[in-house]
């Protein structure tokens, strides 16, 4: 059974945005292949992926799920925070930013491989 999730775009100044991305195009791995193998879909042929290529998401995938999803969530926490706001005040961005760099040094600390 396909999860009912809708396909997300990667938008650049979101980082978080390719994790979700990844995450819900792994979970539909099986529509996306069977989509993009029907016959009326020949024009999108040169994106299917390879068996590789979906094992290399799904390494990034557990990659990032298993690298602390605490650290994750307080990463995606402060990238919430500060696009929420539309002037972010000195008085809140330099916490968050305090949060983020010790956050991501956790990340790297625990997972130097990545």
């Amino acid at each position: 059974q396909v999860p009912e999730l809708e396909l997300l775009r990667d938008v650049k100044r979101r980082w978080d945005s390719t994790y979700a991305m990844i995450n819900h195009l792994c979970a539909l791995c099986l529509a996306v292949n069977y989509f993009l193998e029907l016959p009326n879909q020949k024009e999108l042929k040169e994106y299917v992926l390879s068996c590789r290529q979906w094992l290399v998401l799904e390494d990034f995938e557990h990659i990032l799920q298993a690298a602390d999803k605490q650290i994750l969530q307080v990463l995606h926490k402060v990238q919430q925070r500060m696009s929420s706001e539309s002037l972010p005040c000195l008085g809140s961005a330099v916490p968050c930013f305090e949060l983020f760099m010790s956050a991501w040094e956790m990340l790297g600390a625990t997972h130097p491989h990545v």
